[in-house]
C-alpha cells in the first residue's frame, strides 16, 4: 500500500492510541509488524524535522527550537517537499470490525487521519 509521509505524520496521534488496544491474537503480529514499519518512517520524519530545525532555526534557553518568521516559509515548504514522499507500507487495508473491540477517544477529523488503514466501511 502507497501512502505519503505526510498520511503517516497526521496519523501519528491515531497510531498512538491504536498501539495502546488491546488485539485479538491472530491480529497482533500484522499489527506489530505494520507498527515496527511506520515507527522507521517517523525516525526519517523526526531526523528531516531535526536537520530543518537546525539549518533554520536557534535553539532558545529551554532548548527548544526557534524559526525566524523570514525563515518559516522555507523550513515547512522544504518539510512538506519531504513529507509529500511516497513511501510503501507492507500492509493490506483491513477490515475495522476484524479489528475487533477497538476505543479511540479522539475526535473525528482525527480517525479520519487514520483510515487509510482500513477498508471503505459501507454506512450503517
Amino acid at each position: 500500500m502507497k501512502v505519503t509521509l505526510q498520511q503517516l505524520f497526521l496519523a501519528h496521534p491515531a497510531f498512538e492510541l491504536l498501539g495502546m488496544q488491546f488485539f485479538a491474537l491472530d491480529k497482533i503480529i500484522p499489527a506489530r509488524n505494520l507498527f515496527e514499519e511506520i515507527n522507521t518512517h517517523y525516525a526519517a520524519i523526526a531526523q528531516k524535522q531535526e536537520q530543518l530545525l537546525a539549518f533554520y532555526g536557534t535553539k532558545n534557553d529551554e532548548g527548544k527550537w526557534d524559526v525566524a518568521d523570514d525563515k518559516k516559509a522555507f523550513y515547512e515548504n522544504e518539510l512538506n517537499e519531504f513529507l509529500s514522499t511516497e513511501v510503501e507500507l507492507d500492509w493490506e487495508p483491513a477490515n475495522v470490525d476484524d479489528l475487533g473491540d477497538i476505543r479511540m477517544p479522539m475526535a473525528a477529523f482525527e480517525l479520519l487521519e487514520f483510515l487509510f488503514v482500513t477498508e471503505e466501511v459501507p454506512v450503517k
